[in-house]
C-alpha cells in the first residue's frame, strides 16, 4: 500500500464516525484504495453543512471538508511550506482577511497577521510529512502517532 493511501486511510479513521462517512473509497485492481466522491458538489455541500450543524467539521481539514482535497495532498502541501498547524474546517483559512498568512508570506499593511508561533485553539497539527520519505522511517508507526483512531465522545448538535 502506498504511503499516500496509508495517510488518507489513517486520517479518515481518526475522524468521528459521522465524518468518516463523508469519504468513499474505490478499490483499484492492484488492491490499492483511492479516495473518491460520488456526490455532486451540491450534495457534498449539503452534507458538510449538516455535519457542521452537529459540530463535526471542527475535526476536519478545511480543504478536505469544503474543497474535497485528499488529506495526503493537503498535509504534504502545507508541511512542505513549513506549516505546523492549520485552522479546522469551521475556522477562517490561512490567507483569508482577518486570519493568518502562511509562514514567510506575511505582507505588512494587509489585513492578515503573520503566521502564529504558538498553537491556536481548535487548529489541527500538520505533521512533518518529510519524515515519511526517510528510508529508515517506520511509516506505520508515524501514521498511527499522527492520526490515532477516533476515541473521543461525540459532540452534540450546535445550538441553532
Amino acid at each position: 500500500m502506498t504511503i499516500r493511501n496509508q495517510v488518507n486511510m489513517a486520517y479518515v479513521a481518526g475522524l468521528p464516525p459521522q465524518c468518516q462517512g463523508v469519504f468513499q473509497w474505490n478499490v483499484l485492481p492492484q488492491g490499492e484504495r483511492q479516495l473518491v466522491s460520488n456526490r455532486t458538489l451540491s450534495q457534498w455541500l449539503d452534507l458538510m453543512n449538516l455535519l457542521e450543524s452537529f459540530g463535526y467539521t471542527k475535526y476536519m481539514l478545511g480543504e478536505v471538508a469544503w474543497f474535497m482535497w485528499e488529506p495526503y495532498l493537503v498535509l504534504v502541501t502545507y508541511s512542505n511550506q513549513g506549516v505546523t498547524q492549520i485552522p479546522n474546517a469551521t475556522q477562517p483559512q490561512l490567507g483569508q482577511a482577518g486570519q493568518f498568512a502562511l509562514p514567510n508570506a506575511f505582507e505588512p499593511g494587509v489585513n492578515i497577521a503573520a503566521y502564529p508561533t504558538t498553537p491556536q485553539p481548535g487548529w489541527i497539527t500538520v505533521p512533518p510529512m518529510s519524515q515519511l520519505n526517510d528510508p529508515n522511517a517506520n511509516v506505520s508507526e508515524l501514521i498511527a502517532q499522527w492520526f490515532p483512531p477516533w476515541a473521543q465522545s461525540l459532540p452534540t448538535r450546535a445550538a441553532a
